[in-house]
């Protein structure tokens, strides 16, 4: 007799996002207007005069498991206008100006990829970034107008009388390139036998009443920093060693990046 055994296999799929987008934009903006009016004879004089103007941040990211790249870009626009006329009874009519103060956004990029080789020895990390600035000011123009009042509704008409364009100043802040190495195949062991810096005493041998607590050690090396903490327990700002020497190991690559 045969004994056939039945199994029930399940499979499951999972799916994983790998690719990441974030962006967001904050705003504030700013509105003001002063009006004014008083009257000549039979006349009206009335008037405004406003500012306006809004400042803001847009700002995101891209992540994805071989490329990564982020933006933040800050920006101000500000600016004025005013009108001053004549009203009677149902028409008035008058000069207005309006007038761009400040124009400026600021936009900062940066991103790092890992571009990989055949053989993995020769994989690397390409670094960019990059600033540049947009900023124009002190352009506007000015205007005749004439609103009338139909009772049933209002219609305002405009003529412009001049018109200038100020200044505008579009620069390339900086922008840098690089490539690093991915694959480390060399280390660097930095040996550190004696660290001093700020003792309690002072030249005169006065107590200026300090204490040194720790040293740090930062190094830079191949667009990358290492740092590590040493506890001064005597306080003495001296640290000495006599026994062993303290070492900082540092990975490094034996491959020219010029050389990618």
């Amino acid at each position: 007799m045969q004994e056939y055994i039945y199994l029930e296999i399940k499979r499951s799929r999972k799916s994983f996002k790998t690719n990441v987008k974030y962006k967001d934009k904050s705003e504030y903006n700013v509105d003001w207007s002063f009006p004014i009016t008083f009257p000549v004879g039979p006349f009206n004089v009335s008037g405004s005069f406003g500012l306006r103007g809004k400042i803001g941040l847009d700002l995101g990211a891209t992540l994805d498991p071989l490329f990564c790249n982020a933006f933040v870009a800050p920006y101000v626009d500000v600016g004025a206008n005013a009108e001053i006329g004549l009203d009677y009874k149902v028409a008035s009519a008058g000069v207005g100006g309006e007038l761009s103060i400040l124009k400026d956004k600021l936009y900062v990029n940066g991103s790092l990829n890992l571009v990989l080789q055949n053989p993995i020895s020769k994989t690397y990390f390409q670094i960019s970034t990059k600033g540049e600035n947009e900023l124009s000011a002190l352009s506007g123009d000015l205007y005749f107008y004439v609103k009338i009042d139909y009772l049933v509704g209002k219609k305002k008409f405009k003529a412009e009388i001049y018109e200038w364009d100020g200044f505008s100043y579009n620069t390339k802040l900086f922008e840098y390139t690089s490539k690093e190495p991915a694959y480390k195949d060399k280390e660097l062991w930095l040996s550190i036998k004696e660290i001093r810096g700020l003792t309690p005493y002072g030249a005169r041998n006065e107590d200026l009443k300090i204490k040194s607590k720790s040293f740090t050690v930062i190094v830079d090396v191949g667009a990358q920093t290492y740092s590590k903490e040493f506890i001064d327990l005597n306080g003495n700002g001296l640290l000495s060693s006599r026994s062993s020497i303290w070492q900082i190991k540092i990975p490094l690559s034996s491959i020219n990046p010029q050389n990618l």
